[in-house]
């Protein structure tokens, strides 16, 4: 490759968080010192469903689900088990697994891309999230970093615990506390004062790390390895808006009660300031007006309404005379091997629905007719007209109907129906309060993602010695996170695959043909 290039994601990054303000006065001085030596869409969108997985997969291949086969947030379903179940096997309990590469089927991320222009070349992937790794990375990635992988290079250093949005201020919400995340080795071990540990074990800086452990490893894998390309993944606002919510949300009646604006800003400026110390590194490298950086992200963020305001699918439907069973990963029901439908996954302000092709009627007129706060639900055949259907293959079930929420609602967590505990909630502390909320899940989550109002997100493009890039330059035109990478391709002067669903976005440095 003739330029190094790097392609950070800050998952859930909105598109508004550039250029916001706090207490710091502007949250993003790195991305606007950047912006102005660069070219900034500010109009940039993700598709449907706004989720991790599924988006991350969208930038890296150019494709959208449909094509790609990656539709969810983390995992897919993939049947019922009705053989393993503890307490009973007359219901089957939903089996659920992680997407791999191999699901992609062919679909080439452009790590693979660059490998089939530039063999020679070295590419990485350094990640705050194990399951976008296993998606992206192949045999063609030559490094894959992220938190728990057992095949990690042997210069990366241990996670370390961090505070999600760093220390408390006098500015502060106590509606959480600042949360503590720790390595997986010291979940029972003590935690910073004043701050509340998380009680999922799932939630550990082994499986989410730090934004500065992330920006650690990228940088030291430049001076052990030096790649050509390399897609960093940082997490930390992710996290920290399913936490604290969206501070751009606090003018909304009704938002949830466990919410910390201050909080989410101070982790937007923290992972702001991970960035500069990447751009640092380069320059005091020497490699900064050599390089081409790009930053973006898969979805954005929404604060979501308190618990009253929450939608329950099952319930509308079954009031309908519809009963559909739900995944909750832990409750001891999918559905009756006799039942007429299957079940439905909540992913919070979008859900997935799965029946027989005889029942998408039905479920999508009561949808439509008596599901509060809609705002689309998609049937198969508009899925395949948006390029968001693929269908059944490999071990994966695809969702007969996609529902979308309308900004700041969500489908509650069925896990909730474990808990009993939601008038117990309200007259403890606030500490207790969000412990249990955490333990238990109760709805609706601080921040949640997937619907339409989470689609804008940013994108930036820095080379500082490349004429084919405008520098200081405001483009305000509808681009999409899938012309990202026909971008850099274009740039490289690399043959347009015939799998791009997005376009090049800037002048070409030399004519493309089209692989078949």
């Amino acid at each position: 490759m003739e330029k190094k290039t790097y392609l950070i994601a800050i998952d859930g990054m909105r598109a508004d968080y550039v250029g916001a303000t706090g207490h710091q006065r502007c949250l993003t001085p790195t991305m606007i010192a950047l912006a102005k030596q660069g070219i900034q869409f500010t109009n940039c969108t993700v598709p449907l469903p706004a989720v991790t997985a599924a988006n991350h997969t969208a930038i890296m291949t150019s494709t959208l689900a449909g094509t790609n086969g990656i539709y969810g947030m983390i995992v897919h379903y993939k049947g019922l088990d009705f053989d393993h179940h503890k307490i009973s096997r007359r219901y089957g309990t939903p089996l659920l697994d992680v997407y791999q590469h191999s699901h992609l089927q062919g679909i080439p991320t452009f790590c693979n891309i660059v490998k089939m222009n530039s063999p020679a070349a070295t590419t990485a992937v350094v990640s705050g999230k194990h399951w976008v790794a296993d998606i992206l990375a192949d045999n063609d990635c030559d490094i894959v970093i992220y938190g728990e992988n057992s095949s990690n290079p042997d210069f990366v250093s241990p996670t370390e615990g961090y505070i999600l949005g760093g220390k408390a201020h006098e500015n502060d919400s106590l509606r959480p506390p600042r949360i503590y995340i720790s390595p997986q080795k010291e979940r029972f071990s003590g935690w910073p004062k004043g701050t509340l540990k998380s009680p999922l074990k799932e939630l550990n800086a082994d499986r989410f790390p730090s934004d500065k452990w992330i920006i650690d490893q990228a940088i030291q894998t430049i001076h052990e390895c030096d790649p050509d390309f390399m897609y960093i993944l940082l997490n930390n606002v992710d996290i920290a808006g399913h936490a604290y919510g969206s501070f751009s949300d606090t003018q909304v009646p009704s938002l949830n009660r466990f919410i910390n604006p201050e909080a989410m800003k101070d982790q937007v400026y923290i992972t702001d300031g991970e960035i500069n110390r990447f751009i640092t590194f380069l320059k005091k490298n020497g490699t900064f007006n050599t390089s081409r950086i790009a930053i973006t992200s898969d979805h954005g963020m929404s604060t979501m309404k308190e618990k009253s305001h929450a939608v329950d699918i099952r319930k509308v439907l079954k009031k309908h005379g519809i009963s559909i069973k739900a995944n909750t990963r832990w409750l001891p029901f999918g559905y009756d091997n006799q039942g007429q439908y299957e079940w439905c996954l909540s992913e919070g302000t979008h859900i997935f629905l799965y029946c027989p092709d005889d029942a998408v009627l039905p479920i999508k007129k009561v949808i439509e007719q008596h599901l509060p706060h809609l705002y689309k639900v998609i049937d198969p055949q508009t899925q395949k007209k948006n390029g968001l259907w693929k269908g059944n293959y490999k071990d994966v079930i695809w969702p007969q109907l996609l529902v979308f929420l309308q900004p700041n609602y969500m489908n509650i967590g069925y896990a909730d129906e474990l808990s009993g505990l939601a008038s117990v909630v309200a007259k403890r502390s606030v500490h207790v309060q969000a412990l249990l909320a955490k333990l238990y899940g109760i709805p609706s989550a601080p921040g949640a993602h997937g619907t339409y109002s989470e689609q804008q997100v940013p994108f930036l493009l820095v080379s500082p010695d490349e004429p084919h890039i405008p520098k200081g330059i405001t483009n305000e035109k509808e681009v999409s996170v899938l012309d990202i990478i026909p971008t850099i391709n274009d740039l490289n002067g690399w043959p347009t695959q015939h799998s791009f669903m997005g376009q090049p976005l800037l002048t070409s440095k030399k004519k493309q043909t089209v692989t078949t």
